[in-house]
């Protein structure tokens, strides 16, 4: 009998250690659901950021590139431009020259219109003088 109330004993102690813990295995099950949920929670929010990110990288990339084209192509009419630039100031510089030309050969034609008036002039009083002579 003393073996037996030593075995029910310890049954009863046994279905106590069980009983306590099983109840700490369904708390830790439950904690465990709980981290599981947050961890999920977390994960959608990391994936939802991750996507975030991934788009603003792609707008930021597609912006680059336009941006990029952009300045190629403002680089492109800059050349253009100096070219021109360039293309007018020899132009310029030629108009300069047939300029000066011509007001060297107006400054001839006006020597040479000087002269022939002078010229016209002398013949005039040569004439009037001649005339004057044949008249007496």
């Amino acid at each position: 009998e003393n073996f037996q109330q030593v075995i029910s004993e310890f049954e009863e102690e046994l279905t106590a250690t069980c009983e306590t813990s099983e109840q700490a295995l369904r708390e830790k099950q439950e904690e465990c659901k709980e981290l599981i949920e947050q961890l999920d929670r977390l994960k959608e929010e990391l994936s939802d950021s991750k996507e975030t990110s991934l788009q603003e990288i792609t707008r930021l990339t597609d912006m680059a590139s336009t941006d990029k084209a952009s300045f190629e192509e403002l680089q492109k009419k800059v050349e253009v431009s100096k070219e021109e630039i360039k293309r007018n100031e020899k132009l310029l510089e030629e108009l300069r020259e047939e300029l000066a030309d011509s007001e060297e050969s107006e400054r001839a034609l006006q020597e040479i219109v000087a002269l022939h008036e002078a010229s016209i002039e002398t013949l005039k009083k040569e004439l009037d003088t001649a005339t004057k002579k044949a008249a007496k």
